[in-house]
């Protein structure tokens, strides 16, 4: 699933109670195991100015990414975490660690061809489901709707626990930002698997840039608009000249 999908359905799920601190320690463990790809593939993209064909054929499945991938998205450390903050008594720890778990838990069963070693340190078998989240080759045509709307599901699950209204811009946020890389996934990307694989975490990466960075940086009224659609058409129109 994207990373906004995650961080709606971890909310609605683990972020309950009077708390607020419940709801954004499950945010954080929604985007915990996604964390290092969008650090890396960052850093690689925007700081580092890597071609994306580079960093998401090459660099997303070398050694030491795969390294990281291991641990950050391993059932057996964050089943250890969850455990510790059970016994603890821990209420934002198990939000944390469970939000964390459900994540791996729905990506587990959705990555086709670019899966994660879930059971390091056990072992480093991945598993290559025939089902993808993302990829029209292996189903994305009926299981990104799906998601959607369960995302929409989760949006209204957060509405109806009247979180706070920043909170809900948020998510809204979060839930346009599903619906737009639906969109792309399914009517403008090709099918070829890695030329999709580079344009998902491409998308997914640029969204978190955009709503992330783009607040802290002066902009003349709509350009943000401006900015979003024409970004928009260069990430494809660059994705499209790297394919094969």
């Amino acid at each position: 699933m994207n990373t906004p999908a995650h961080i709606l359905l971890g909310a609605a799920i683990f972020g309950k109670g009077a708390e607020t601190r419940l709801l954004w320690a499950a945010v954080l463990g929604a985007v915990a195991p996604d964390a290092s790809l969008y650090l890396m593939a960052g850093v690689s993209l925007f700081i580092l100015s890597i071609p994306p064909n580079v960093v998401f054929d090459e660099l997303y499945f070398s050694d030491a990414w795969q390294t990281v991938f291991a641990i950050d998205n391993s059932l057996f450390l964050w089943a250890a975490l969850l455990g510790l903050a059970l016994w603890r008594g821990w209420p934002a720890g198990i939000a944390f660690a469970g939000a964390g778990l459900l994540h791996l838990a729905l990506d587990f069963p959705l990555h086709a061809d670019d899966g994660r070693p879930h059971f390091w340190p056990v072992s480093d078998w991945v598993f290559a489901s025939p089902v993808s989240y993302w990829d029209s080759t292996h189903h994305a045509g009926w299981v990104a709707p799906v998601t959607v709307l369960i995302c929409v599901a989760a949006y209204a699950v957060l509405v109806r626990r009247k979180v706070h209204p920043a909170a809900l811009v948020g998510f809204g946020a979060l839930l346009l930002a599903e619906f737009w890389v639906l969109r792309q996934w399914l009517l403008f990307f090709e099918s070829d698997r890695q030329q999709k694989r580079r344009a998902g975490v491409t998308a997914r990466l640029f969204l978190t840039r955009y709503w992330v960075f783009m607040p802290l940086q002066p902009a003349e009224p709509h350009s943000g608009v401006r900015f979003l659609r024409a970004t928009a058409r260069q990430m494809c129109a660059h994705l499209w000249q790297q394919s094969p």
